[in-house]
């Protein structure tokens, strides 16, 4: 038995639960509850929801014009590097005076890749900053070599050559391969870049949803509780509630979609076409340094074979062209880089004439095979590829930015959107359960 005296606290305590249990259970609490857990929902929703979606836009930005632009603007250095290294050779085995295009194309080149390098010294991250120095400092050296080749060989001095091989070399062994490290460098961030704006924004979508959910429910368990089968304020927040979710859920699907798209038609095929573009230059460049050499250039030679095996590829290896062929997405791209192997095969060739006469000790008759105009010669052969992966690169590229520009363009405006949206919902469910509640007072 328990004394009175004990038995009394503890019922006053139980009665006092009891009461507590009951006014939980009581319609106007209830409601009130309710009201509480809506209107929290709906602004946590919107501002986890609006942060997703920013901090999204923000990585999307920076694919499009930052990553995006730096990437391409590195591609330019290196691209332009090659083309220049290319173009001094040929033009210096002109002899005197070299043909007034080809020493536009140089001086447009070296401009190119100085603009490109400045350019990327203002948006290069710390760990850049050696290679944007090594570049700077090394690009007026390569330029001052190649004009006292040309002033040699205006003279008719073998000198000339000598300066050229070493320019040549400058740009092989210092200033291509720092090119090279800024771009793959810039690659992979853009890449990075691309696989986190391709992510959806699922954990905005996944608290819409729920507060839809809860509206719903809130609403069926109304109509039980108090017998009033519509409620304007409810409906207004799960009509906002779900043009929120379908517009969140639309717009993260479109953004991930074109982030994609540009990874697989633009940037994804950018990066082999630059390689065989380079390629191509290059093995150019040694073409010309051959026969400059005049004899004593197997190792330029043998370099032009190995850059035409990674051009072309070998017996079980597609090499760059097919490997570009494969990726090609675009009938534009397909076509462009169908020409560039067709010419490609067809400069193999010629340069093996060219190669033979030089054997032959037919000097004059293998520079004239090797920068003739004639269409058929090694020089046009190779601007014909040149200008084939030019076009395919130009294509991807515009891809690249308009699937980037719509990847931005679809989530435009939607953080503002969400936030406004769960406010309404918000206010909704408010206005809404506050009447009913005023009902009981």
């Amino acid at each position: 038995m328990i004394p009175s005296s004990v038995d009394a606290p503890l019922r006053q305590r139980h009665g006092g639960i009891g009461a507590a249990v009951r006014g939980l259970g009581s319609t106007p609490r209830w409601l009130g509850l309710w009201l509480a857990a809506l209107v929290l929902l709906a602004l946590v929703t919107g501002l986890v929801g609006g942060y997703q979606v920013d901090g999204r836009t923000t990585v999307v930005d920076d694919v499009a014009l930052r990553s995006g632009a730096l990437s391409t603007t590195e591609l330019e250095l290196y691209q332009s590097l090659s083309d220049a290294d290319a173009t001094a050779a040929s033009a210096f085995l002109a002899g005197g005076l070299e043909p007034p295009e080809q020493r536009r194309r140089y001086e447009n080149a070296i401009a190119r890749a100085s603009a490109a390098l400045a350019t990327a010294a203002d948006g290069a991250p710390t760990e850049q900053k050696d290679t944007i120095t090594e570049l700077s400092v090394n690009l007026p050296v390569y330029t001052g070599l190649v004009e006292r080749a040309r002033a040699y060989n205006r003279q008719g001095l073998p000198l000339g050559a000598a300066y050229l091989r070493q320019a040549s070399g400058l740009m092989r062994e210092t200033l291509l391969p720092a090119a090279r490290r800024l771009h793959q460098d810039e690659a992979q961030r853009l890449l990075a870049a691309q696989r986190s704006a391709d992510a959806g924004l699922w954990l905005g979508v996944t608290l819409v949803m729920i507060l839809l959910v809860a509206l719903v429910v809130a609403q069926r368990r109304l109509t039980r509780r108090v017998n009033r089968v519509f409620n304007a304020g409810l409906a207004a927040a799960t009509a906002a509630a779900l043009v929120a979710g379908i517009w969140l859920t639309v717009a993260s699907v479109s953004a991930a979609g074109h982030v994609d798209a540009s990874r697989r038609d633009g940037s994804g095929q950018l990066a082999v076409l630059a390689d065989a573009r380079i390629a191509a230059l290059q093995a150019r460049s040694d073409e010309a340094m051959t026969l400059i050499a005049r004899g004593s250039g197997a190792e330029f030679d043998q370099h032009f074979d190995d850059e035409m095996k990674r051009l072309s590829g070998v017996v079980g290896d597609a090499g760059l062209l097919g490997s570009a062929r494969e990726q090609a997405t675009e009938d534009e791209v397909r076509k462009a880089v169908d020409a560039a192997i067709s010419a490609a095969r067809k400069w193999r060739a010629a340069h093996s004439a060219v190669r033979r006469l030089d054997s032959a000790g037919d000097y004059n008759e293998a520079v004239e095979r090797a920068i003739g105009d004639d269409p058929a010669s090694a020089g046009s052969l190779a601007s014909q590829l040149d200008g084939h992966l030019a076009r395919a690169i130009r294509h991807a590229s515009a891809r690249f930015d308009d699937e980037a520009g719509r990847a931005r363009g679809a989530l435009y405006g939607v953080g503002f959107a969400l936030t406004f949206l769960m406010t309404v919902a918000a206010v909704g469910a408010a206005v809404g359960l506050q009447r009913r509640i005023r009902e009981y007072r």
